[in-house]
């Protein structure tokens, strides 16, 4: 609760209240009736909060966006990591 309650005071709570639903599904793919801190965390990490959208396109903008203005959206997680549609 109190990681949540950080990261509603940090991103908003409309972001902190998104996580809880995404983390409870985390959990409920893991067969688990718990949300745990590691559900919260990897929902965390999966789902960028608006500032974080905004540092990573601007840290990728050369990647994602060529110099005639075509846009390459074939770039990977940053971590390659990616998401499981099962």
């Amino acid at each position: 609760m109190a990681l949540l309650a950080k990261i509603g005071q940090e991103a908003g709570l409309r972001y902190a209240s998104n996580l809880i639903t995404t983390s409870q599904l985390v959990a409920a793919k893991r067969r688990q009736k718990q949300v745990s801190v590691d559900d919260v965390q990897r929902s965390f990490k999966l789902f960028y909060d608006s500032s974080r959208s905004v540092s990573f396109v601007a840290a990728s903008e050369k990647r994602l966006i060529g110099d005639d203005g075509a846009v390459d959206f074939s770039v990977a997680n940053g971590n390659g990591e990616s998401m499981d549609m099962s």
